[in-house]
């Protein structure tokens, strides 16, 4: 029980500390660029990175890849909150079960 406790608490704080900050990070910066980008005309030539390189690309093209970013982003921020919220539950309800189980030994004693 003890076990199963501390892998949930391991997963809510990589959850917490890493996967939710880094989804935001990626929706906020998608966000700036394509409003950068509504600045510039349709015909303007952008690049966009790729790995090392850099790839000639046009504005339409880069704000549809931008959007979909977004969006991705946004449905994996809403799973992961689910998660957050079903690793909080379980986590109160493996400590009640704990607390329960040392006050009936402690009864029992």
């Amino acid at each position: 029980m003890q076990l199963r406790l501390n892998e949930m608490t391991a997963e809510y704080r990589h959850l917490v500390s890493a996967q939710l900050p880094g989804r935001d990070y990626e929706e906020r910066v998608a966000k700036l660029t394509l409003n950068e980008l509504s600045c510039l005309e349709p015909n303007h030539t952008v690049y966009r990175s790729m790995g090392k390189a850099y790839v000639k690309s046009s504005v339409p093209h880069i704000q549809d890849r931008l959007g979909k970013v977004i969006e991705n982003a946004s449905v994996d921020r809403q799973k992961l909150l689910t998660r957050k919220g079903q690793l909080e539950e379980s986590i109160r309800a493996a400590e009640d079960k704990l607390e329960r189980m040392i006050e009936s030994i402690k009864s029992a004693n």
